[in-house]
Order: C-alpha cells, then sequence, then structure tokens
C-alpha cells in the first residue's frame, strides 16, 4: 500500500526536494522499469526486499538502502515471507551533484544507515511530516531547511573520507587483501570486511575488483582453496579437519567447492599431485 507519495513544485534550480513517499508492500508488489527522475534515496525502514541493478540483486533490510538514478534499469519487490517498507525522498538540482561529491551517495546502488545516525531521521521526519499534513503541506522554506540538514549529516555520516579512515581507494583494497589473506582461516565473509572497513559491500567489491582484477569474494575462495590444497599435499590431515583449518564449517560444501575449483575431489587430488605441483597455483596468490 503506498501510504504517501507527493511531488513537490519547486521554484529553485540549484538543490530541491523533488518528492518523497512512504509505501508498505504487500508480498507481491514488484516494480520494474527505467527510472526517469533525476535522484531517488529509499530507506528501509522494516521487513526486507531485494534490488536488482546492473546484473546484481542485493538484499536489504532495515538501515539499508538503494538509490536510484535518471535512466537506470531496475527492479525492486518486497521478500513475501517479510514485506518491506521504505521511505524515499528525491532530489534534484544544479549542484545535486557538487553536494554529492565527496560522499558515498554519489556511486553507491545500496547504501548502510547508521543505526543511530540523523541522516534517516531526517528522511523520516520529511516524509512523516508530509503524510501528516498532506492537506496543508509546511511552506518551502521549511523543506529547504531540511533539505540542507540532510545534507549535513549525510556529509557527516557517509563521507568517503570519513568512511574509510582517510584511506585513499588504493589503500582500502590493500587493506582489505590482506584482512582476507590473514583470516581466511575463520568464518569470515565479504559483508564482514566491508564492515569492518566500514564501507559498503558494493563499494568495497568495486574497489577490489578494480586493483586486483577479481572480487573479494573471489579472492577468499581462492586463498581457503590453496591452503586446503597445500594442506592435502604436507600433512596427513583428514579432509573434513582441513576443511575446518580453511574457515569451511561444512565438510561436504568444502569438497564440492574443492572439486568445482580443482576439478577433483580433495581425495582424488591428494592422490595425483605432489608438492612441487602445488606451489604453481599458490604463486598466485602468495605474498
Amino acid at each position: 500500500m503506498r501510504n504517501l507519495w507527493v511531488y513537490f513544485n519547486n521554484s529553485e534550480s540549484d538543490l530541491n526536494i523533488d518528492e518523497c513517499g512512504i509505501q508498505t508492500y504487500d508480498e507481491v508488489e514488484t516494480y520494474q522499469y527505467k527510472v526517469y527522475q533525476n535522484y531517488v534515496l529509499h530507506l528501509v525502514v522494516d521487513g526486507e526486499g531485494f534490488f536488482e541493478i546492473e546484473g546484481q540483486e542485493y538484499r536489504l533490510s532495515k538501515d539499508e538502502g538503494y538509490i536510484i538514478r535518471h535512466s537506470d534499469d531496475v527492479l525492486y519487490y518486497p521478500n513475501a515471507n517479510n514485506p518491506w517498507t521504505t521511505y524515499w525522498i528525491g532530489l534534484k538540482g544544479d549542484k545535486l551533484d557538487e553536494y554529492l561529491t565527496g560522499t558515498l551517495l554519489k556511486n553507491e546502488h545500496v547504501i548502510k544507515f547508521h543505526p543511530n545516525g540523523k541522516t534517516q531521521d531526517v528522511i523520516k521526519n520529511i516524509c512523516e511530516t508530509t503524510l501528516k499534513n498532506e492537506s496543508n503541506l509546511p511552506n518551502e522554506f521549511w523543506y529547504k531547511s531540511q533539505l540542507y540538514l540532510l545534507f549535513n549529516y549525510i556529509k557527516k555520516e557517509f563521507s568517503v573520507k570519513n568512511t574509510t579512515n582517510s584511506l585513499v581507494s588504493k589503500e582500502l583494497a590493500e587493506v582489505a587483501y590482506h584482512y582476507i589473506y590473514t583470516n581466511y582461516m575463520n568464518e569470515i565473509s565479504i559483508e564482514e570486511v566491508a564492515e569492518y572497513l566500514a564501507v559498503s559491500r558494493s563499494y568495497l567489491y568495486k574497489l577490489f575488483k578494480k586493483k586486483y582484477s577479481f572480487s573479494p569474494q573471489q579472492f577468499l575462495l581462492d586463498r581457503r582453496l590453496t591452503v586446503a590444497a597445500s594442506l592435502l599435499l604436507t600433512t596427513d590431515d583428514t579432509i573434513s579437519a582441513i576443511s575446518q583449518k580453511v574457515g569451511f564449517r561444512d565438510p561436504l560444501y568444502f569438497s564440492k567447492s574443492f572439486s568445482n575449483y580443482y576439478d577433483l575431489s580433495p581425495s582424488k587430488f591428494r592422490e595425483q599431485h605432489d608438492y612441487d605441483s602445488y606451489l604453481e597455483s599458490w604463486e598466485k596468490f602468495g605474498d
């Protein structure tokens, strides 16, 4: 159910709130279209849903959000078992790009809001105040004040400099590489690596792929399976024990992943290879 969807006619050309809305989805509501708006920031306040763009699907829940921009081809829909509720703010203006520069909201498709941050509070206030006063909306100066308050918090909470702890993109990718390289044996995920660096998973993916030409998820798998191959050839450990040592908690899933990677099961790999042949594969991801 669409609780609110209001468009604003503003004379100011530099920066404006173009629209705002609130929607509580039923389990079958799906939207797929080419975006005609300039820039719309969505906040998930309850439930779960899915957002697809550029061939990537993101599962989003409370305190997360997604951004759509003009000419994007998008698809989004709720989790049928736990439909989401979203708030959104549409923005436009000649200086919008300038105001977004230096923040994750400039290029990201999905973002994670700070649970105790102020950005989502302003979004909620704009939408809820509009809903309560839909027949007699606040004047444009109120919306303008909320808009500048919104960007004040965006600059603080989504600054690329703050988010990366002053690391440049190259250094951030290197830190992620080192973290995976040294923590592969733990039950880590790329989501956890991104949280460790205080960036979104999609932002980490872009930086990592640009620097190394493979994704952080692929590197984590490569690292685990390359070490597993070493252990198979240099120890008498059982396959189950090796799977635990390289971060797999399910030996069956480990065996399947290993077989897909090497075209041999762990036991066959142990029978048919020696340590010298293993070294060739290790060099790719060594120190």
